[in-house]
């Protein structure tokens, strides 16, 4: 025989279930902060590589007034080089998701040709020693 509930004496949270929401909401926050806080940058230059072979280098924090660069690769590619960063301006790909992919600005961003056979990377130098997400 069932008794009747009214649901008076039924609870939504119980107090463990209160404490391990509060610790999943406090780990959600700290990861939102650490993701959003500013990164140390040090000198920031763009890998230009053609098939893997390093071309040229450029040094995004010493531009002052935008130019481009042509690379020849398999296909012609003109890159667009400013100070905010670096991008594919132009190329004869069929699919033009180079160009479409936009300026790169920061740290371990990367663009590529694929039909071209062109790479963009922007690595950072003299950075000061710290720990990331790969080293722990």
């Amino acid at each position: 025989m069932r008794t009747q509930d009214n649901g008076k004496n039924r609870k939504f949270f119980s107090l463990p279930d209160i404490f391990v929401l509060g610790i999943v909401l406090l780990c959600t926050a700290i990861g939102f902060v650490l993701l959003f806080l500013p990164k140390a940058e040090g000198e920031l230059y763009a890998e230009i590589k053609v098939h893997g072979e390093l071309v040229n280098t450029v040094s995004l924090n010493s531009v002052s007034a935008p130019y481009e660069i042509s690379v020849e690769g398999d296909l012609p590619v003109v890159l667009y080089v400013t100070p905010k960063g670096i991008c594919f301006k132009e190329s004869e790909c069929p699919d033009r998701l180079c160009v479409n992919r936009g300026v790169i600005s920061k740290s371990g961003e990367s663009a590529v040709c694929l039909p071209a056979a062109v790479s963009l990377r922007i690595v950072a130098k003299n950075l000061p020693p710290s720990v990331d997400g790969v080293t722990g």
